[in-house]
């Protein structure tokens, strides 16, 4: 999604500067897709896919979000996401 401006206080930036900074310390690994969607993957543990704003949305307006978590055996949920992130890369530089 584009940048807004939204968070005057630039909140959202500096939680993505955090994110950044755990990346490079190589406790996680960021993709920014150009999509809506918000995807959390942890090992074969944990998959989360959520239109929810983590970064951004305070649930101040009391709109409804939904996403899905599954916990276990995510292993296979894995692999066909990063397959799909690796398709879409590969549209995305032709």
């Amino acid at each position: 999604m584009p940048r807004s401006d939204f968070h005057r206080d630039r909140s959202d930036e500096k939680a993505l500067d955090a994110l950044r900074k755990r990346e490079r310390e190589q406790c996680l690994f960021l993709v920014e897709l150009g999509t809506h969607e918000k995807v959390l993957i942890k090992d074969g543990d944990l998959f989360v896919s959520t239109s929810f704003n983590w970064l951004s949305y305070d649930g101040g307006d009391g709109r409804r979000e939904s996403g899905l978590l599954q916990e276990g055996g995510v292993e296979d949920i894995k692999q066909e996401f990063l397959a799909d992130l690796k398709e879409r890369q590969t549209q995305v530089s032709k």
